[in-house]
């Protein structure tokens, strides 16, 4: 692999990192499968954006993964977008 290719990607390497740093230390914190342990953390929420108005959620919610499967489905599906 010729890794002077990555430094047209370093956005994407940086979400990818980003969103897989996040995951490990909830991870290691807690139970991502948890809905409740997910929500007090940020996860996105009806309620809680539009009742509640906590608009920060917005934000916080694209860091945020379910499980494994989750954070790999997203990593591998928005790197996809910048591949040649």
């Amino acid at each position: 692999m010729d890794f002077r290719k990555l430094k047209k990607y370093k956005i994407t390497i940086l979400l990818v990192v980003m969103n897989s740093a996040i995951w490990l230390a909830m991870e290691i914190l807690g139970n991502t499968f948890d809905p409740d342990y997910m929500y007090s953390h940020g996860a996105m929420s009806a309620y809680g954006t539009l009742v509640d108005h906590e608009i920060w959620r917005f934000f916080t919610s694209m860091f945020l993964h379910f499980g494994p499967q989750h954070l790999e489905q997203h990593a591998s599906s928005g790197s996809c977008w910048e591949l040649p």
